[in-house]
């Protein structure tokens, strides 16, 4: 089992999903295209001092027919400095966990800044933002300057499922700015395109 969760961590859950793809095969995958699915990495405070600890929740809304994600968020920019990610989770004890109550293989790949989940059956409709997981991240002390939370958008690293495996379309909302120091404070909400 654990073989099975660390290959599905590094882009195999197109595989478990579909069944039939081969593992980081998504080329291969077919595309069903959906309007309105969004993906939104949304940052527990958009500034911070060197030495904090911060969160990113990761959420997706406006999805018909979900059967699995992946997601890998990234930080960059700044003067000085590069946040450590510390751990990432995935709580499908939430209340707002996108899979609600239902059987789930789910795999964190600190190692990668990957995280993913698939329904073992079936699939959810999630008309509002439901949780996929969380980044807590360390502020090193020599950070400064305006640092940029946004999804990989590669789609080997960040991508929906429906329950027969096919892509879902989809749009990663704005990136948020966090500011460690005394830079000034900007963020980018998903209503703002």
């Amino acid at each position: 089992m654990r073989k099975v969760l660390m290959g599905w961590a590094t882009c195999a859950l197109c595989a478990a999903v579909a069944g039939s793809a081969a593992a980081g095969d998504v080329k291969d995958v077919k595309e069903r295209t959906v309007k309105g699915p969004t993906m939104q990495a949304v940052p527990s405070s958009r500034s911070v001092s060197p030495g904090d600890t911060l969160t990113v929740d990761v959420f997706v809304g406006n999805v018909q027919g979900l059967g699995g994600y992946q997601a890998a968020v990234k930080v960059s920019g700044g003067d000085s400095g590069q946040f450590v990610l510390e751990k990432l989770v995935i709580d499908n004890a939430r209340k707002d966990y996108v899979f609600g109550e239902a059987q789930v293989v789910k795999a964190e790949a600190p190692h990668a800044g990957q995280m993913g989940a698939v329904r073992m059956n079936g699939s959810s409709d999630v008309p509002r933002m439901g949780y996929l997981g969380t980044y807590t991240y360390r502020v090193p002390l020599d950070a400064q300057g305006t640092f940029t939370i946004d999804f990989d958008r590669d789609p080997r690293n960040t991508f929906l499922r429906d329950g027969s495996g096919l892509a879902v379309s989809f749009q990663a909302a704005k990136a948020a700015s966090i500011t460690v120091g005394n830079v000034a404070v900007d963020r980018v909400d998903a209503e703002e395109k």
